[in-house]
């Protein structure tokens, strides 16, 4: 609507509503309306996020979202309502292409207009596919949606196509790069595929090699790239822009030395995300990003070319690594000002001397592991204080090793993704130079790591030990009891956080060594406690039946063993018990786990059938025995201290819990939220309905309704098919 109509529609809007509202509250009116849009509508426009628009997104023709020929911008709802309001945009996250392709049609359109919207952005975040999954699940649907309209006999071509892709050799990448190079290059941008790597995208997944031929969808890619550089390109001169995450996998890639010259215009930019292509050169950004504070580099999953297999294209999760530490490092290259650095890449072990004197400021490091355990340079295998000082390995410098005073270790959290033997050679060897250390998340852990984190490392607070997405499924041949456990909790005085669901802490050992836990702090402890003295199933019933008759009569031989065995058992409790309650700050206690392996059983494994009322249950081998019997017998009322807790677990244990327990614990924790170990099971199929258990958690659910009961595996990823209802 122009200015005109806008004036002619003001008389007909007045003679309108004037018959409702005196002059004076049509005044009113106007100014709150005016208010409104100068107040909140640039609050309301702060921060975007498109995460959740697919209904108003791909679910609508693009026609509604970009002016077309045949339509105008006014029709456009999309164009129109960024075109209105794009101005106040500050913090803007895109993960939908069709966003990125509407936001750059303004910016192209506004350039004659002499505006720039879009140009004072403080965060932008381009993800697109690479975290959208919504969208690549949506291409694929609206893909073969276009077939089948396209072809009545989608079906028969579906399976010639599929017996053509997997029946019959595909043809070499030679042949592949030649069809794809022969598309035109746009300046400034290269197709980013090579023999080693060739971006996975839902095209390629759908249609095989014949995906390299599609004109029209490399077309459609290259626009969507281009869209998303020219976003960052509209911020350049404001110099605003101090975060940019650039995520998302394409075969287009933008000339390093244009990127450099964006990069050099960003001084206000601290934190950088990109995802790494092949061939792009990491250590090239401190040259034109000294000022950075925080990266973080991402893994393009690929198509990989497999000789071996027929010149088939499979696609790898395997991790890439870092090279190129040593030339930089002798080129001087030093990013003084990160401090924080994320990437799920492998580092050779010969390479970290020079990347530690890469980063001499860095207080964050996430790393995949590292490689060559038999380098004779590896870190693992050499004493720190016999590395040569002439190369400038003084000390590591939160694993940077730099000649600079002793003393002076920034290194605050370092986190290891995968496990392997050389990763924890490197911890023992590097977690003496690192006093500073607060947080330490690695996939396992040794007892002379813990020892050398005991002595060197007096400020750690957070010690978890499991890779991401691991099942806490433990079986006795899997529990590491080797003192790890007892070691951080007698010689840690700040931990709070200890998450190792498959490190035990010995009764045995607790009571010989008689050292106190000084980490009177702490506010998490998840592992097992094991090497409790229980009564088997017969000696429990005789014990009983000494205690009804009562102590002053004369025992046999076998029940005088039962009495023994059972204040021993007690004593054990208590000790335990006494321990725990000196941890006054606890908010979660989890000793519980898996100790059946669900994947496994999911197949039958170590399972048989058991028969009742008629019909067949999977039935499995019982908790192990030696744990904490959770019983005000035993002393649980010892506990009482802990008037912090909220999350208290004991999934898997052979527990003695009832409702005077319960009763005990509504009462005694008052803050309790979440409770691990009465929740309805249903991570396997087949498994007879614990009635027990439902009656234990719908009274304790008339005590405290407001505590939810869960399970440990529901923070992990599992088949579908484990969740179905078991209650027949």
């Amino acid at each position: 609507m122009s200015a005109a109509d806008k004036v002619i529609k003001i008389p007909e809007l007045a003679a309108a509503i004037s018959l409702y509202l005196a002059p004076s509250n049509l005044c009113r009116c106007v100014s709150v309306c005016h208010l409104w849009n100068q107040a909140f509508i640039p609050e309301l426009w702060f921060t975007i996020d498109d995460k959740n628009w697919a209904r108003f997104l791909y679910f609508r023709d693009l026609s509604q979202c970009i002016p077309t020929p045949t339509s105008t911008a006014r029709d456009s709802w999309a164009w129109n309502v960024f075109y209105k309001y794009g101005r106040y945009i500050r913090y803007l996250t895109i993960h939908w292409t069709v966003t990125a392709k509407v936001i750059a049609d303004i910016i192209n359109r506004s350039r004659g207009e002499g505006q720039e919207p879009f140009s004072e952005l403080v965060r932008l975040e381009l993800r697109f596919d690479m975290e959208n999954k919504q969208e690549r699940a949506i291409l694929e649907r609206r893909h073969d949606l276009y077939v089948k309209r396209d072809d009545e006999r989608s079906e028969q071509r579906k399976a010639e196509r599929l017996e053509l892709t997997f029946n019959k050799p595909r043809p070499p990448p030679e042949k592949m790069m030649s069809e794809v190079s022969c598309m035109p290059e746009p300046p400034g941008f290269r197709l980013g595929l090579d023999e080693r790597s060739i971006p996975n995208t839902a095209f390629a997944l759908e249609d095989g090699y014949k995906f390299w031929g599609d004109w029209e969808a490399r077309s459609l890619d290259l626009e969507r790239t281009m869209s998303a550089w020219q976003i960052v390109f509209q911020n350049i001169d404001s110099n605003r822009l101090r975060h940019l995450s650039f995520c998302f996998q394409t075969f287009w890639t933008l000339d390093m030395k244009i990127v450099h010259g964006v990069m050099a215009n960003f001084e206000a930019l601290t934190h950088l995300e990109l995802a790494l292509n092949p061939g792009q050169d990491l250590w090239s950004l401190v040259e034109v990003a000294p000022q950075l504070e925080s990266l973080v580099v991402k893994r393009i999953p690929a198509f990989e070319y497999e000789a071996n297999e027929g010149y088939a294209f499979a696609v790898t999760s395997k991790s890439e690594e870092i090279t190129g530490a040593e030339k930089a490092a002798q080129d001087g290259v030093v990013f003084k000002a990160l401090q924080s650095l994320a990437m799920p890449f492998k580092i050779a072990r010969a390479d970290f001397p020079h990347f530690m004197r890469i980063f001499p400021a860095l207080e964050y490091l996430y790393f995949n592991g590292c490689r060559d355990p038999k380098d004779e340079l590896a870190v693992g295998g050499i004493d720190p204080t016999e590395w040569d000082d002439e190369l400038g390995m003084v000390n590591i410098q939160g694993l940077a090793l730099t000649p600079v005073d002793r003393g002076h270790y920034p290194l605050r959290e370092m986190i290891v993704a995968c496990d392997f033997d050389d990763v924890t050679q490197l911890l023992h060897s590097v977690v003496v130079w690192l006093p500073h250390l607060v947080r330490l998340d690695v996939p396992s852990l040794e007892i002379n790591t813990a020892i050398a984190l005991a002595e060197h490392c007096p400020t750690l607070e957070e010690v978890k030990i499991g890779s991401e997405n691991e099942l806490p499924y433990v079986t006795f041949e899997d529990g590491v009891n080797d003192g790890i456990v007892s070691k951080l909790l007698t010689s840690c005085p700040n931990l709070k956080l200890f998450d190792g669901v498959r490190y035990q802490l010995e009764v045995l050992e607790v009571m010989t060594t008689n050292l106190p836990w000084v980490c009177r702090g702490l506010e998490t402890l998840r592992c097992q406690i094991v090497g409790v003295s229980r009564l088997t199933v017969e000696n429990e019933m005789l014990y009983k039946s000494v205690v009804a008759r009562g102590y002053a009569n004369e025992h046999t031989i076998p029940e005088l063993r039962v009495i023994v065995q059972a204040m021993t058992n007690k004593h054990e409790h208590c000790v335990i018990y006494q321990r725990l309650a000196m941890l006054t700050q606890l908010k979660c206690l989890d000793l519980g786990y898996e100790y059946r392996d669900v994947l496994a059983f999911e197949n039958g494994a170590e399972s048989y059938i058991s028969e009742r009322d008629g019909k067949e249950y999977l039935v499995f081998n019982p908790p192990f025995q030696d744990t904490l019997m959770l019983s005000l017998e035993t002393g649980l009322d010892i506990l009482g201290s802990l008037t912090e807790l909220e999350v208290f677990g004991f999934e898997g244990l052979d527990h003695r819990i009832g409702h005077n327990e319960l009763d005990w614990m509504a009462k005694a924790w008052p803050k309790l939220k979440v409770m691990h170990g009465l929740h309805e099971d249903r991570c396997i199929r087949g498994l007879e309905y614990d009635y027990n258990k439902a009656e234990l958690r719908e009274y304790f659910q008339t005590l405290r309704p407001d505590v939810k009961h869960d399970s440990i595996l529901n923070h992990y990823d599992l088949p579908p098919r484990c969740f179905e209802d078991q209650k027949q």
